[in-house]
């Protein structure tokens, strides 16, 4: 009997996309065990995002582990990093041709969260990613706010700064399930690289992704209508894998030109641009 064990070691996003991976190893698995996830950047991530999950992987989660089986992946993300030197496409994409299953002809990444909190906005922004990864942060989000009627403000209370008083402020205070609804009912989310960002994909919301090191062929989300990137596309972007730049210098390189320089009027022209064609395929960009 075929069994395999799936851990995805990595954030919100990570786990969000695994799930077109975890349909398919069902496909061709007879036994499929296990969903985990490493929570160093965020407490109790798992926790957290279980509600989103659960209806589609209840009969494997917290399942018993035989300790005499041998799995093909632990976790899923570090072969794949191991194996291809390039990123031509996105990573969950590459899953797929580490482990050798066919790739699905849709990525279907539909989640849980009908039934989180009922209230509409007309923006949604998030303004935060893991803490030690600056170069994912751009710097101008209260400035944003002030551009747009009716925001919303998602994710950790430290996520943002000089927000304006009158932005609706949920920081720190909902589930990650009521952030996927509240998301999913706005007129269009504006976010940094990150997991929240793919989630705002996943239920389908007018998504505006903001690029600094970010490698965007690695990172973006599964394609939809209406999901665009955002970003200068400086020379030196992107530098995600740069030695002493990007992610490997931790805090980010010390310039940070990519987000330090895409300014609100940029952001907003983009924004208002996008409106006037139906959708923008993930490799082609609105030029700023």
């Amino acid at each position: 009997m075929a069994r395999c064990f799936i851990q995805i070691a990595g954030g919100i996003g990570n786990v969000i996309q695994s799930v077109p991976f975890i349909k398919e190893c069902r496909k061709y698995f007879d036994e499929v065990y296990g969903l985990y996830t490493r929570q160093d950047f965020t407490p109790n991530l798992f926790g957290a995002i279980k509600p989103l999950i659960i209806d589609l992987f209840d009969d494997i989660l917290d399942r018993p582990i035989p300790s005499s089986e041998t799995y093909f992946s632990t976790p899923i993300e570090q072969p794949v990093r191991g194996t291809f030197d390039t990123w031509d496409e996105p990573e969950y994409a590459k899953w797929f041709t580490a482990w050798n299953l066919p790739k699905p002809n849709v990525y279907d990444t539909k989640l849980n969260w009908t039934s989180g909190l009922h209230q509409k906005h007309n923006v949604v922004v998030w303004a935060g990613c893991k803490p030690i990864w600056k170069s994912k942060r751009w710097p101008h989000w209260g400035e944003l706010c002030e551009r747009y009627k009716d925001v919303a403000i998602v994710g950790f209370p430290d996520e943002g700064e000089n927000i304006p008083p009158e932005v609706t402020d949920y920081r720190g205070i909902i589930s990650l399930q009521d952030t996927a609804s509240i998301i999913s009912q706005c007129n269009m989310y504006i976010g940094n690289e990150g997991g929240t960002s793919h989630l705002a994909a996943a239920v389908g919301a007018r998504t505006y992704i903001i690029y600094g090191a970010s490698d965007h062929k690695k990172n973006f989300p599964p394609p939809r209508d209406h999901l665009y990137r955002i970003a200068l596309n400086l020379p030196c972007q992107p530098c995600q894998f740069v030695p002493d730049r990007g992610f490997s210098a931790g805090e980010g390189c010390p310039e940070l030109s990519c987000l330090k320089y895409l300014t609100v009027d940029m952001v907003e022209a983009y924004i208002d641009k996008s409106f006037q064609s139906y959708s923008t395929p993930r490799d082609k960009h609105i030029q700023i």
